[in-house]
């Protein structure tokens, strides 16, 4: 069930499992990469009042390298407030050859 879309990403809760999917479509600015962040926390903190635990799966094979700027702020404000939210496990799934998702 998508949650979320845009031209860059799309949010989605699989009840299957259940588990929130972020999706990225294609190549992601900056701002827009750190918005999808913020609405992905947002939704995660809605959905974890029902589903307790629920992990969280990043599809990030199209959107192509990470800003280090970016990488850095996700880890300082972004993991922190999803483990705060219960987050426990998180799945990537990143492009085939694709060794480092951040660039300098």
């Amino acid at each position: 069930m998508t949650i979320f879309e845009n031209a860059y990403v799309k949010i989605a809760f699989d009840v299957s499992i259940p588990c929130l999917e972020w999706i990225g479509k294609q190549y992601i600015p900056s701002a827009e990469f750190r918005n999808s962040e913020e609405k992905l926390l947002q939704v995660y903190r809605e959905y974890t009042k029902k589903f307790p635990m629920m992990p969280i799966c990043i599809d990030a094979r199209l959107i192509g390298v990470i800003s280090p700027k970016d990488t850095q702020w996700v880890a300082e404000v972004i993991v922190p407030q999803a483990i705060e939210a219960g987050l426990k496990k998180e799945a990537f799934i990143v492009a085939a050859g694709l060794s480092k998702m951040t660039i300098s």
